[in-house]
Order: structure tokens, then C-alpha cells, then sequence
């Protein structure tokens, strides 16, 4: 089988440094990271929610999840994130490898509120990627006409 034009850890990495970018200021940990973080700060991480080969085509799904952790809680700022997200990440996102950039499709961006309290806020990204891997050869000679009859049950056969 062919090698894949990226992986799931190059999503997860273009995803992790697009979040960075555009927030600076808070701190974006993987989701083994158990004691010792800064608040503000979001939680990472990537699922394979699909994975299908075919002779042609590739189909591959990705749920990129961030739990956002506030120093308090602060609902018009997970509102403000969650609409900055929205903006950046927006309809596709390019992974760049080291030999090459492609656009990975963004299928939904929605968020739920997690936790006891109910005060954290987990945003779900899901990607849809689907890629031609090979052509398809007839071996049968290429039809020339095509005839249809359509007949009426009252005519019989």
C-alpha cells in the first residue's frame, strides 16, 4: 500500500500551531497532561473517526477536540474563542509536511459544555478527507448506443 500524503500526527501538529497563532497568550497542552498546567490553557487531541479503502479512493475522518480551561469562568469568553475558532479554522485547513501542503476539509466545528458544573467548554472540529488512489481500466468494449423501452402494464408483455 501506498505511503499517505500526511498523517494523523501531521493534523493534529497544523491544528495544535494554528491554535497557538492565534492565541498566544494560552498555553495548548496534549491530553496526557495531568498536573502541573497553566489556566487558561486547551486540551488536545485527535480521534480517527473513519478509515476506508477501497481500490479507489481513501476516506479518512479526524474529530480534532480542544477543552478550553478557564482561570474562571467566563461565558462571553468561550463564546468570543469559540467564534475566533470558527473564523480560523473555517472551511479546510492546510497540514504542511516536509515535502508538500495539502487542504485537509473542514466537515462541522460545534462545541458542547463538559465537566460537573458544566463549565468547560469542549470544541469538536471534524475533518472529512477522501483521495483518489487509482483509476479504474475497462476491459469491455465501450457501448455505442443504448435502446429503452418502456412499456405500460395495460399492454402487456
Amino acid at each position: 500500500m501506498k505511503k499517505p500524503l500526511y498523517t494523523i500526527v501531521d493534523v493534529k501538529k497544523t491544528c495544535n500551531e494554528l491554535l497557538q497563532t492565534t492565541f498566544p497568550n494560552i498555553t495548548v497542552y496534549g491530553n496526557g497532561v495531568y498536573d502541573g498546567y497553566t489556566r487558561p490553557s486547551f486540551f488536545t487531541e485527535i480521534l480517527e473517526t473513519s478509515n476506508n479503502l477501497s481500490p479507489y479512493q481513501r476516506s479518512r475522518g479526524y474529530s480534532y477536540k480542544i477543552t478550553y480551561f478557564e482561570t474562571t469562568h467566563n461565558e462571553k469568553r468561550c463564546m468570543e474563542i469559540y467564534e475566533e475558532i470558527l473564523y480560523v479554522f473555517g472551511i479546510d485547513v492546510t497540514i504542511r509536511t516536509e515535502d508538500r501542503k495539502m487542504r485537509l476539509l473542514v466537515d462541522s466545528i460545534d462545541f458542547q459544555w463538559i465537566d460537573t458544573n458544566a463549565d468547560k467548554m469542549q470544541i469538536t472540529i471534524d475533518f472529512a478527507d477522501t483521495v483518489q488512489i487509482g483509476g479504474r481500466t475497462e476491459t469491455e468494449d465501450i457501448a455505442e448506443s443504448c435502446e429503452t423501452v418502456v412499456r405500460n402494464e395495460s399492454e402487456g408483455e
